[in-house]
């Protein structure tokens, strides 16, 4: 059987913050149901794949997104204008180190996205 070369990046993408993974746990204790859908993953396993067409199929009472890193803060922000577009009164939590770091310094600017106030 021929061995698959691994793909770094994939392997990158692979991971689940551990941020994600407390918060998961800690829901799932107070019987929510949980799930994690790593859509970078995805979208690099299958060029094909259509987000819009799979944020579509979900019906979440919030969504979470990683913000871990600010050059991934654009792409964040694209997924959360998605589904306000498709699920606009499901709550949008952004988490993780540059969601933290710009919610007192420098708030991303965002058309589309109002903040809890």
């Amino acid at each position: 059987m021929a061995r698959q070369r691994s793909d770094p990046l994939l392997s990158c993408l692979r991971d689940v913050s551990l941020g994600f993974l407390t918060m998961t746990s800690y829901l799932e204790e107070r019987g929510l149901k949980v799930r994690i859908v790593n859509l970078a993953q995805r979208m690099m396993k299958d060029r094909r794949f259509d987000v819009p067409a799979f944020l579509a199929t979900l019906k979440p009472k919030a969504v979470g997104i990683d913000l871990h890193w600010l050059p991934h803060a654009h792409g964040s922000i694209e997924v959360a204008k998605l589904v306000k577009q498709i699920h606009p009164n499901v709550p949008v939590i952004f988490g993780g180190l540059s969601a933290l770091f710009s919610r007192g310094t420098h708030p991303i600017p965002c058309r589309g996205l109002h903040p809890t106030r």
